[in-house]
C-alpha cells in the first residue's frame, strides 16, 4: 500500500510527463482523497496554461501567463496497492 505522499508524487510526475514543461507553470496539489474502499488515491493537480496566441509560436517568444487567468484542474486515480496510475480526468471547478 502507497502512502499519501508516494501518491501525490506519482501524480505530480505524471502530469509533468504528459506536458512539455515550457507548457505549464506554477504546478500545484489542490486535494487529495482516498476512496471509501481505500482501493484508489484521487489526486487533483492544477498549473497554468502557457498561452501564446497563433502569431506568437516563434521558439524564440517568452512566457506568458494566460491573460484570462486560465488554470487547469486535472484528477489523477492511483491504484492504492500498487502505484500505478489508472486515469487522469479534468477536474471541472
Amino acid at each position: 500500500m502507497i502512502d499519501v505522499k508516494t501518491a501525490v508524487k506519482t501524480a505530480m510526475d505524471y502530469v509533468a510527463s504528459l506536458f512539455d514543461p515550457d507548457e505549464i507553470l506554477n504546478v500545484r496539489l489542490e486535494e487529495v482523497d482516498r476512496s471509501e474502499d481505500e482501493r484508489y488515491w484521487h489526486v487533483t493537480i492544477s498549473f497554468d496554461w502557457r498561452y501564446r496566441s497563433p502569431l506568437e509560436f516563434a521558439p524564440n517568444v517568452p512566457f506568458r501567463k494566460d491573460p484570462r487567468g486560465r488554470r487547469e484542474f486535472k484528477s489523477v486515480k492511483i491504484d492504492a496497492q500498487s502505484g500505478e496510475v489508472l486515469s487522469m480526468h479534468i477536474r471541472a471547478v
